[in-house]
């Protein structure tokens, strides 16, 4: 067996200590799972459930039954349904709404996020066809208008969930859209992309899937695992009959997810609905005062200078945190590092040695030292950072 035939046969799963101020990290997994959504999966995965089985009549249902209620509820939407993430989401909708057709877009929208998502691309997928109108920074409703035609089959509007324009921005609001959509009976679909149901979750700046529902959207699609703080899922919401359809689609079976997305987002969605939202771990985090950030770093700081030695020199700053995973880009929030720097290392060499810690601790490289950002820690992992830390 050769070297990298090795290397790759030892790797294995890793915790790891996320101190770099990115909250939703998409290379750690995204969002940690809130506590409500692991215990969904251990009350049921250990044994059966009726994951599509309808115990009164015992015929076969549909998968989504027991989140569907939940996210018309929580949404005010007819129905809802969940695929494996939001690009299938997209996919499925324009293939079942759209194939053969035309799907009018704002060029502001034309988005593209890491990972090979390009929207003309999903579009193209899905067997759309794209009109694009208006220019990158100004898009009227007039000019959707203008373009509504034969073969015309949705509009569609995205959010720019991973960068903004800045100066001159203006676009058509949802109500806008909406008005227009149903004068020319078309379907309004909103790639909502980010995924947030309470205002706790949005941050107070992001549009929620409820807010998207009430303004007039068709049909919204949103990430589970962003914003919602969720496992990896699409969620769809919108009126009942285009739900219907998007059911009928084949392209169903390949986007479908298995039971522990199901248990994961049952558990989060019902926390939720009971007001519990402050327990999800984005929440809890984004909540936390700037000072008391700063105590927790100052208490950090202290406890890692007697593990390190005096080799090292710990201090505590002021950083910029972040919440990831393509979600509010400009959005930086307060936050404080504790600063390391070493008489010989680099910033990277000492960031690669707390990599191989165990658990690893990913922490952020800038030109002053190592630095590790106390907003993504959750709770304990103060403690095993300093466990997992010793001296040369």
């Amino acid at each position: 067996m050769g070297e990298e035939d090795k290397k790759r046969a030892d790797v294995r799963p890793r915790r790891v200590i996320n101190a770099s101020g990115v909250f939703i990290h998409t290379n750690l997994g995204r969002a940690p799972l809130a506590q409500a959504s692991i215990s969904a999966i251990e009350d049921y995965a250990g044994g059966y459930f009726d994951l599509e089985l309808e115990l009164e009549s015992g015929k076969r249902g549909h998968r989504d039954r027991q989140v569907e209620g939940l996210l018309c509820r929580l949404t005010g939407a007819e129905a809802g349904m969940v695929v494996n993430n939001n690009a299938a989401g997209l996919l499925l909708v324009l293939s079942t709404l759209a194939s053969g057709r035309e799907v009018i877009v704002g060029r502001g929208e034309l988005i593209e996020i890491g990972g090979s998502f390009r929207l003309p691309e999903v579009m193209s997928a899905g067997g759309a066809g794209l009109t694009a109108v208006g220019s990158i920074n100004h898009t009227t409703v007039d000019d959707y208008r203008r373009a509504v035609g034969e073969r015309t089959a949705a509009i569609l509007t995205c959010h720019r969930s991973n960068f903004y324009v800045q100066g001159w921005d203006e676009r058509p609001g949802l109500g806008e859209l909406s008005a227009l959509a149903q004068e020319h009976t078309l379907p309004l679909l909103f790639d909502l992309g980010s995924g947030a149901i309470v205002p706790e979750q949005s941050l107070g700046v992001e549009t929620t899937l409820a807010e998207a529902i009430s303004a007039g959207a068709d049909l919204v699609m949103a990430s589970g695992d962003k914003l919602l703080g969720g496992p990896q899922a699409g969620i769809i919401v919108g009126r009942a009959e285009l739900i219907a359809r998007l059911r009928k689609n084949h392209l169903l079976r390949a986007l479908r997810v298995g039971k522990l997305t199901y248990l994961a987002l049952w558990g989060l969605l019902s926390a939720i609905e009971e007001g519990r939202g402050e327990e999800l771990p984005m929440v809890r985090s984004a909540s936390r005062r700037p000072q008391d950030l700063k105590r927790i770093a100052g208490r950090l700081a202290k406890k890692l200078a007697e593990k390190l030695g005096d080799d090292y020199t710990l201090s505590v700053i002021p950083t910029k945190a972040k919440v990831g995973g393509g979600a509010l880009p400009l959005l930086e929030l307060e936050s404080f590092a504790v600063l390391i720097t070493h008489k010989t290392k680099t910033p990277q060499e000492l960031g690669q040695a707390f990599r191989r810690l165990e658990p690893a601790i990913l922490g952020r490289i800038l030109k002053e030292g190592f630095a590790l950002d106390v907003f993504s820690l959750l709770p304990g992992e103060e403690r095993e950072m300093v466990q997992g830390v010793g001296g040369d």
